[in-house]
């Protein structure tokens, strides 16, 4: 290894980015060693291309200036078949050959060592495969077999940051993988069924949000490299999968206020704390409205499960003041080993708990804005569905009067933070929507509530035009 190899993977243990930056800045690629201690700076966690934000599950290394410092490296970088199975079989696979212990122990797995093998630290390996795979091209009959063995030994590990580790490689193997050896192979099929079990640590109440996302953007690529007729209802098992089984966990009553993280978070799932589902809901959502648009007006065959949730949701938002709650099984817990509860009060949330709560709420109304206009617009063999949508007015009563409910709670609470007026917004434009298919409902709210939902009648253009 040259001395800037190994300067840049000293860096790397350090997470000293201003070191990092410096030797990215005047290294330059001069043999497959450099290759391997430049490609630890090219982020996996991005190229999942995610709809939410990855920041909290990037490497310490990996700040967003380095990553993009060393994508301009390798980006001019010429790998040919001998250095990209040069890291495979002399790098990767050592690493995962000495993994002696099992993946469920509680010992560091070897590929977070940061004793060298063949001359290079194993921390950062998983960056240094995503890259290589979006490099392989027609080496990939040749490569697969190196490949496959670390991404199942990460999707099957106990530790929910391996698991995300492996759905980061699954999709760019799926990504950049010959279709025909996929199938062939039946890397798919094995791929598919690791990323489907690692769903079952969305309750994780440090990764579970990713989990779920990592997971989902990995079975998504399997699903679009499909013939077109078996897209839909691969798409249709994966909503319900992952985003109707993350809100199955939030309990609706979990938007009913903003409250305290764990303290320990190790500790307590998602089952047991508002602020934890709060996220996981926000993630679901989020990934909702990306699937709504993906499968059409044929996705309201989740019609009655999403506002079942939805209604529940926004009823229930924002309507108990603030208060430091603690997890049942944080006190269970404080019980079992101490005898007694600790006098000394929790915290009292503070903003960041508040920004939770609202993206919750501003993810689930985008979401239920899609739904509700593929269902006000839905057409069946080119010819109108009836004036009432099925389903529509069935559920519309219900859901303007919880939205309603919602929009005085938000602007009782007077909230000096920017996701406060979106949110509002998004709110209010769900009502407009709403009342163009059932315009006797607004009278109906505004006799309850006048000085409230005055702008009910300014907002709805059918009453406008009656009067």
């Amino acid at each position: 290894m040259h001395l800037d190899d190994e300067a840049l993977e000293q860096a790397q243990r350090n997470a000293d980015h201003a070191e990092a930056r410096r030797i990215l800045s005047t290294i330059s690629i001069r043999d497959v060693d450099t290759l391997i201690s430049v490609s630890k700076y090219w982020c996996a966690v991005d190229a999942l291309q995610l709809v939410v934000s990855v920041d909290a599950w990037r490497d310490p290394w990996c700040s967003d200036a380095l990553t993009k410092q060393a994508a301009g490296l390798l980006e001019e970088a010429v790998v040919s078949r001998e250095d990209a199975m040069y890291i495979l079989t002399q790098y990767i696979r050592p690493i995962f050959r000495t993994q002696n212990k099992a993946v469920w122990d509680d010992e560091a797995p070897m590929w977070t060592s940061t004793r060298a093998v063949q001359g290079h630290v194993p921390l950062g390996c998983h960056n240094v495969l995503a890259w290589l795979m979006s490099r392989l091209g027609p080496v990939w009959d040749e490569a697969w077999p190196l490949v496959i063995p670390p991404i199942m030994t990460w999707l099957d590990a106990s530790m929910p940051q391996a698991k995300i580790c492996g759905a980061c490689t699954a999709y760019l193997l799926v990504r950049y993988a010959p279709r025909t050896l996929l199938s062939r192979a039946g890397i798919d099929r094995l791929l598919e069924a690791s990323l489907t079990r690692m769903l079952s640590f969305m309750t994780d109440a440090q990764d579970g949000p990713m989990i779920l996302s990592a997971a989902l953007q990995a079975r998504l690529a399997i699903v679009s490299r499909r013939p077109v007729d078996d897209q839909f209802e691969g798409q249709c098992t994966l909503f319900s999968e992952t985003v109707l089984t993350a809100l199955s966990y939030c309990a609706p009553a979990s938007s009913s206020t903003y409250a305290t993280r764990p303290s320990d978070p190790s500790r307590t799932a998602t089952l047991s704390s508002p602020r934890l589902q709060q996220v996981l809901a926000c993630t679901a959502c989020t990934w909702a409205v990306s699937l709504f648009s993906r499968m059409g007006d044929p996705c309201l065959r989740f019609w009655n499960a999403w506002m079942d949730w939805t209604c529940a949701w926004l009823q229930n938002a924002l309507s108990i003041s603030p208060r430091p709650l603690r997890p049942v099984t944080e006190m269970v817990d404080e019980l079992v080993e101490r005898g007694h509860l600790e006098h000394t009060s929790p915290s009292v949330p503070g903003k960041d708990a508040m920004l939770d709560l609202l993206q919750s709420l501003y993810a689930c109304t985008e979401a239920t804005r899609v739904l509700v206009d593929l269902a006000k617009d839905a057409r069946v063999d080119h010819t109108p569905l009836p004036r009432h949508p099925p389903g529509l007015s069935a559920w519309s009563a219900r859901l303007l009067t919880a939205t309603c409910r919602c929009i005085i709670r938000l602007e009782d609470l007077s909230l000096d933070v920017a996701l406060s007026s979106s949110l509002l917004t998004s709110l209010r434009a769900l009502c407009d929507t709403l009342l163009e298919v059932e315009p006797a409902l607004g009278a109906s709210l505004r006799a309850l509530a006048p000085t409230r939902l005055g702008w009910l009648t300014q907002k709805n253009p059918r009453d406008a035009l009656d009067s």
